[in-house]
């Protein structure tokens, strides 16, 4: 078994905003100061639409009726513009939260045929798993979702989903719809400029579905151009708006997978739907999807050499001696 420790940030890496100096302990990505200014200021957006919601500190809003608002996407939001843009994104965003309880639940796979699609999350943030959810990928679950205008429903109840034909069902229209989404905008980066077989393929969605392209993997790399090879491929899916690629090619994926596990952690940490720090690794033999990478506790990511890995490292000679 082969272990990589975590380089440095790579300059080609996509920037991300840059870490408080005194992190609030429920919402990092912004400090106590700014947490505090956006609990206040969301809890008065709430108040304008007659909303009464009350704050504990742990990075959520309850209403009276019990119904709870996470502000962690929020905070990712806010994160990246100054304190004066604030107001207007806060409101947006509990408009959004308060349309999204006003839509009633379909009553059949037909009122929202074209809408809905394969959703990926990370399983710990769910609350409960609904018994249909399949594993794509280790620790990350399959969900079905509605995509309406102004946010997208996950149907966590085992009743909804039957209410709509079955998982099956729902499933293969997803696909369907998943297919029919716009292509993907994809930049291509270096892990290691004097090397062709280092590049990544940064994939980036404008809608809410970018990971979900891992399912129909084979059709988006040939879409966009990107040659899978014969060793299998390398991924990350940090938010829903990002996956990230490198075909197993030759010595390059040494720095590849480096720097895909700094975009893995970077792009998930503190992003709007931030879904997996993790690397992934998809055999050529179609096998199920692997994770190489684990994060420490101080932080520290590294990257195992092992099963499928480790058989795709041998077939490019790298783990010869």
């Amino acid at each position: 078994m082969a272990l990589f420790g975590r380089r440095k940030r790579d300059a080609d890496r996509p920037a991300r905003p840059d870490r408080p100096a005194d992190p609030d302990p429920a919402l990092p990505i912004l400090s106590r100061d700014d947490a505090t200014a956006l609990d206040r200021m969301t809890r008065e957006a709430f108040a304008q639409r007659g909303v009464e919601v009350t704050s504990d500190g742990s990075g959520q809003l309850r209403a009276m009726d019990g119904q709870t608002y996470g502000l962690s996407n929020l905070a990712a939001q806010v994160a990246r513009e100054p304190r004066s843009a604030w107001t207007g994104l806060v409101a947006a965003h509990v408009g959004g939260m308060l349309a999204s309880q006003e839509v009633p639940e379909p009553q059949s796979l037909d009122e929202v045929r074209s809408q809905v699609y394969p959703r990926l999350r990370w399983e710990a943030d769910l609350p409960e798993r609904p018994s249909y959810a399949e594993n794509p990928l280790p620790g990350i679950v399959e969900l079905a979702a509605v995509d309406y205008p102004t946010h997208v429903a996950e149907l966590l109840d085992d009743l909804a989903v039957e209410r709509l034909g079955g998982w099956a069902a729902i499933r293969a229209q997803g696909i369907v719809n998943l297919r029919s989404l716009e292509p993907m905008h994809r930049q291509t980066i270096t892990a290691d400029p004097e090397r062709h077989d280092a590049d990544l393929h940064l994939l980036v969605s404008d809608d809410f579905f970018g990971p979900s392209r891992v399912l129909v993997l084979d059709e988006v790399m040939a879409g966009l151009g990107i040659e899978a090879g014969p060793h299998g491929v390398l991924l990350a899916v940090p938010n829903r708006h990002l996956l990230a690629l490198h075909p197993l090619g030759g010595v390059g994926v040494v720095a590849a997978m480096r720097l895909l596990a700094e975009i893995g952690t970077g792009e998930y940490e503190g992003q709007p739907g931030a879904l997996s720090p993790h690397v992934y690794f998809r055999p050529a033999s179609g096998g199920p999807i692997e994770q190489v990478t684990r994060v420490e506790e101080d932080g520290t990511v590294v990257i195992a050499v092992d099963g499928a890995l480790a058989d795709a490292f041998a077939g490019l000679g790298l783990l010869d001696g």
